[in-house]
């Protein structure tokens, strides 16, 4: 069992139940599990240039593909709450409801 000892990390999780995407520790750090294709993919296609084209869709960072694509990465789950929760980075953050089916 991985320990999240960040306040603001644990409280996200609550809102993360929605999928099983699995938390490893890497280096001390507590990240989502890396999906390695798409770590290539975001590598080939540059993640600024996934971003801007997945905006102009009309897919914000409460989306779940948005989300999605963070996760799969393998992201941190501090960097992952900085980027989706906190207000500075996403002003609807507030307005986030996960899907009930997500995976």
């Amino acid at each position: 069992m991985i320990i999240i000892d960040d306040d603001e990390c644990a409280a996200m999780l609550l809102t993360e139940q929605h999928h099983d995407h699995e938390i490893v520790v890497v280096d001390g750090l507590a990240r989502w599990k890396e999906n390695p294709g798409v770590r290539e993919v975001v590598d080939m296609c540059d993640l600024n240039n996934m971003i801007e084209d997945m905006e102009k869709k009309g897919i914000g960072r409460n989306d779940e593909r948005y989300r999605r694509l963070y996760r799969n990465m393998g992201y941190s789950l501090r960097g992952y709450w900085e980027v989706f929760y906190w207000s500075m980075n996403n002003e609807d953050a507030e307005e986030y409801r996960p899907p009930a089916n997500a995976a």
